[in-house]
């Protein structure tokens, strides 16, 4: 397997976050697996996920129209780009689409706990809580572990 990307330029001591779109019309299960071994070897704090979702008027809603992925029906206010009825794939059928994107999806919840924890237990953290002091740090701490 190669090694890691490097991350972007940002700004020194920022944190720096990728963003992934999946479900294009001509995503194939190599690519989603290719997108899943990018966002595995990317160094950034923080990865996202979206759903494909044409929109009327652009060239990617035409090419889906042209490849009858849109149902007649079609109606962009009911899909975001987090919905689970996002499919506007040619090559994948839509109970597989999600199963895949489900495991994108849960592979980045656990990196992103994991970027996370590790800045909690940085020395900018550590140097933080002393200003807040202890209990002030740990309220903020257990905010931090509840968020989802």
């Amino acid at each position: 397997m190669p090694g890691p990307l490097p991350a972007g330029r940002g700004i020194p001591g920022g944190r720096r976050t990728e963003g992934h779109r999946l479900g294009g019309p001509q995503e194939t299960e190599s690519t989603l697996a290719d997108t899943a071994d990018a966002i595995r070897r990317i160094r950034c704090d923080t990865v996202v996920l979206s759903i494909f979702t044409p929109y009327p008027g652009t060239e990617a809603f035409e090419l889906c129209r042209a490849e009858e992925l849109l149902p007649d029906s079609y109606d962009p206010s009911l899909y975001n780009h987090q919905s689970p009825a996002n499919c506007f794939c040619r090559d994948i059928p839509p109970q597989r689409f999600r199963e895949l994107v489900c495991e994108i999806e849960q592979m980045v919840d656990r990196r992103n706990r994991r970027s996370r924890f590790r800045r909690l237990l940085s020395v900018k953290t550590v140097q933080r809580a002393r200003q807040l002091g202890l209990r002030n740090a740990f309220g903020k701490l257990a905010r931090t572990f509840l968020r989802r």
